[in-house]
């Protein structure tokens, strides 16, 4: 990989990578490749020979959407499991070249960046490619948070110009280390080749459809059709409000492709956003938002609304006013509405269950760890028994457990208000929350 240039786009860069590289065997995380690609954007056209890439850690947080206080921390565990890893890169020819991509890192603590240095091994990958390489702007892939669609897009970019691309379900697999997860194909097109095909006509340059070909009775082979997808035209100018709003934005954990998404492309209202952003700060220190560059991001994509508090305390003075001069019609009023809220905080159980579950089938190895050690608190003794076999942590039994409850809560949209949205979108209702209790906005 090598950056060749800019795009017409902000912030975004020409990554070049051998195309033994687009086809190599190995698995990194959504956050390790990251990484990588970070890194690979600081080379510079010309070079032969790679020097020390730094990242900032701060810039790092914003360009991967992460939260919380210890990434410094954080980050260490992610490099040293990231710098044993080993990819397998594969001539015409069948011979096998086996590297960790990294060999080196150190992470200064006071300034708040990290130092990394390539293996030499990878220089031929990616340093003044003259033939057999893919090229794509970084914007793609630090847009996705799959792994699978990150790789599937680079396969699909090497193709482009050709418009297909045919490959054996078992090479796929072998590329993406697949062999022994998902190992029925429906789980293995659901969870792989229909994820990233959400995700590349989301957020990529390309998108696909594709065709699967059987032996027997068996899907052996996908022939991939590649089509190009609008490109975003020149950033528009910047005034000085609106670059103001996209410092806010940023300083809120939302990341820059996020930013761009809501200023430029969607052109969100920007007095809005700026009602969303002190509505999402209100609740964070109320204590009610864990992660606010989540719940903002809900709020913006959901086109959420936040009336000025003294127009909510006017509607509140209405509403306890008419209350007052309408006490049986009220109360017969009120009857009605308990019964229909009740029916749809029925209904919502299973759209609550089904967010949660699909919360949990895209944990990574990380999030695992991180469950295992929030369990080792001494705190949850009397319900880890409940979640552990042999040993060792029980995946299908800490699904369902209060433990994994616990767990998601600073990682999920909080329930209460996860209901009032979906109550919203589906059936049109304006609800709030009153304690643990729900009632209709007043019109």
């Amino acid at each position: 990989m090598s950056v060749k240039g800019k795009t017409n786009s902000a912030n975004s860069s020409l990554i070049v990578k051998s195309n033994y590289l687009v086809n190599a065997r190995y698995s990194y995380t959504p956050l390790e490749m990251k990484i990588v690609y970070l890194m690979v954007r600081q080379i510079k056209p010309g070079d032969d020979v790679f020097t020390t890439y730094h990242l900032n850690i701060r810039e790092f947080q914003r360009d991967c959407n992460l939260s919380g206080n210890s990434l410094h921390e954080y980050m260490v565990k992610v490099l040293k499991r990231l710098m044993s890893k080993v990819i397998e890169v594969r001539d015409e020819n069948n011979n096998v070249e086996l590297f960790p991509l990294i060999t080196y890192s150190k992470h200064r603590s006071q300034e708040g960046t990290i130092a990394l240095t390539f293996v030499p091994q990878m220089q031929p990958h990616l340093l003044d490619l003259k033939e057999r390489f893919t090229s794509f702007y970084d914007a793609n892939v630090l847009a996705l948070n799959s792994q699978y669609s990150m790789r599937i897009y680079e396969m699909l970019k090497q193709y482009e110009t050709i418009g297909k691309r045919k490959i054996t379900v078992d090479n796929m697999r072998h590329m993406l280390m697949l062999e022994n997860k998902y190992e029925s194909y429906n789980l293995f097109k659901r969870k792989v080749i229909e994820k990233a095909r959400k995700d590349l006509d989301k957020h990529c340059d390309i998108g696909f459809t594709y065709q699967e070909f059987k032996t027997g009775r068996k899907i052996t082979s996908i022939e991939f059709y590649i089509h190009k997808r609008r490109v975003k035209e020149d950033t528009p100018k910047i005034d000085e409000q609106t670059g103001t709003l996209e410092l806010e934005l940023l300083d809120m954990g939302i990341t820059q492709a996020q930013v761009n998404k809501y200023l430029y492309d969607e052109k969100k209202d920007e007095k809005l956003l700026r009602e969303l952003i002190d509505e999402t700060k209100r609740r964070y220190e109320l204590g009610k938002v864990k992660n606010p560059a989540a719940y903002l991001v809900h709020l913006i994509e959901t086109d959420a609304s936040v009336k000025p508090k003294f127009v909510q305390e006017e509607e509140q003075k209405k509403a306890t006013k008419t209350k007052a001069e309408k006490p049986v019609s009220r109360a017969l009023d009120e009857k009605r509405q308990a019964q229909l809220i009740d029916k749809l905080l029925s209904a919502f159980k299973t759209v609550r269950k089904q967010y949660i579950k699909e919360q949990i089938a895209e944990f990574t190895e990380k999030d695992w760890e991180d469950f295992g050690n929030m369990i080792t608190d001494s705190k949850y003794a009397s319900l880890v028994s409940k979640v552990r076999k042999n040993g060792e942590v029980n995946r299908k039994l800490a699904e369902t457990s209060v433990l994994m409850t616990i767990f998601l809560s600073n990682r999920t949209l909080p329930e209460q208000d996860h209901f009032v949205d979906w109550v919203h979108q589906e059936h049109g209702y304006q609800l709030e929350a009153k304690g643990d209790d729900f009632v209709f906005k007043q019109a």
